[in-house]
C-alpha cells in the first residue's frame, strides 16, 4: 500500500510514453505506430506485447518492493 501511487504513476508513464509516439515524441510507441502505418499486424502485435510485458515487469517489481516494505513496517509496529 505504501508504493501504490508510485506503481500507478509508473504504469501511466509507460502508457503515456507509448501513446506519445503518435505525436512525434518517439519513445516506446514509435515502432508500434510504424507497424500501424505499414499495416503490419505482426509488428503491431509484437510491440504491443513488449509494452504490456514491460508494464507487467515494472508492476511486479514495485509490488514486491511494496510488500517487503509493508511487512517490515507492520512487523516493527507489532513488536
Amino acid at each position: 500500500m505504501v508504493l501504490a501511487g508510485l506503481r500507478i504513476a509508473a504504469i501511466a508513464a509507460i502508457a503515456i510514453s507509448t501513446i506519445g509516439a503518435k505525436f512525434g515524441s518517439g519513445g516506446l510507441g514509435k515502432l508500434l505506430f510504424d507497424g500501424i502505418s505499414q499495416t503490419r499486424m505482426n509488428k503491431i502485435a509484437l510491440r504491443a506485447v513488449l509494452v504490456a510485458a514491460l508494464e507487467l515487469v515494472v508492476n511486479a517489481g514495485l509490488s514486491t518492493i511494496d510488500n517487503r516494505i509493508t511487512s517490515r513496517w507492520t512487523a516493527q509496529a507489532s513488536a
